[in-house]
């Protein structure tokens, strides 16, 4: 790299770190901005895509001193961590010209890792236990929903129904927290590599766009991994090391929301091909999605999509 090029590649990547510690403070200290900070990676996913991955890292570090000065330095860490990995791992596989798909799959995994370790050190360094955290918000919506139904003098089998609802919803949160956690890494890391991509896109650089989502299919050898990992699943039953309910939950709802969205990508496939418009499209999912047990019929859509290839694509 030339001396001008790599005068360049400096000044944009320390605009770039600029925008994402303005993106992270605002993030931080105003709470209406709060949902910015799922957008942190895209300042440093573009620099790793446009002028590599030393260039990526060094912004990723010198942003994260900057936030941690003026914040906390659990911030700074956090910062490096989770930004970090997912960045990192994205802008790489940009620069290099993977797939989108690819690209997703792996900036996730780096995501997932980088959430479990930011959990574990969460816990460790400031006591702060994300399962403390989920049993003391529904302790205050309990209390809450108690002492307004008491005010409004409800029927006593009334307000025994909320307690229990409230208690399974609880149990279910705290159980699903792994499924959640993996989940909530693959929709911010395609949310930020179809951004990142948009404004890589308008800088004219090129970038793969993933397939669209009427065209979404999962890999044929699906279902036979879904069987194998259901039987596995099921044969650690006895082994006391492994709480065998909490992890059978988390493993059914990650193939029932696996299926979902098959399932959705084939309703949408078929509205698309009688030409109704996106904006048609999203209120009728909305419908659709509001009716009792409709998710699992669109559940059950992915799986014969799979079994029988409704649409005719290829994964």
């Amino acid at each position: 790299m030339n001396r001008q090029n790599k005068t360049k590649s400096m000044v944009e990547s320390a605009l770039f770190a600029a925008i994402a510690v303005v993106f992270a403070l605002a993030g931080i200290y105003l709470p209406l901005f709060a949902y910015v900070l799922i957008l942190l990676p895209v300042p440093f996913i573009i620099i790793g895509a446009k002028h590599g991955i030393k260039y990526n890292i060094l912004s990723v570090l010198a942003a994260s001193i900057i936030i941690g000065s003026m914040t906390e330095p659990l911030k700074a860490l956090f910062i490096i961590v989770v930004v970090g990995f997912n960045s990192v791992v994205v802008g790489y596989m940009i620069e290099k010209k993977f797939s989108a798909g690819k690209t997703i799959f792996y900036g996730s995994i780096a995501s997932i890792m980088a959430s479990i370790i930011s959990l574990t050190l969460l816990s460790y360094i400031s006591g702060v236990n994300i399962i403390q955290t989920i049993e003391e918000s529904f302790k205050m919506s309990n209390d809450l929903y108690n002492a307004l139904l008491k005010n409004i003098a409800a029927n006593p089998s009334k307000i025994e129904e909320v307690k229990k609802s409230l208690e399974y919803a609880q149990n279910m949160a705290i159980m699903l927290v792994p499924s959640s956690v993996i989940f909530s890494s693959i929709i911010i890391t395609y949310i930020n590599y179809i951004i990142s991509g948009a404004v890589l896109r308008r800088m004219g650089y090129y970038i793969a766009k993933p397939r669209k989502f009427s065209q979404f299919r999962l890999p044929k050898n699906i279902l036979m991994g879904t069987v194998i990992i259901l039987v596995s699943t099921y044969l650690v039953r006895n082994l006391k090391t492994i709480d065998f309910e909490t992890l059978f939950a988390n493993v059914l709802y990650i193939f029932f929301i696996i299926y979902f969205v098959e399932g959705l990508s084939v309703i949408w496939f078929f509205l698309e091909k009688r030409n109704i418009g996106k904006g048609l499209r999203v209120f009728i999912t909305i419908i659709l999605l509001s009716i009792p047990s409709m998710a699992m019929i669109i559940m059950f859509i992915g799986l014969a999509d799979i079994i029988i290839n409704i649409r005719k694509i290829e994964s």
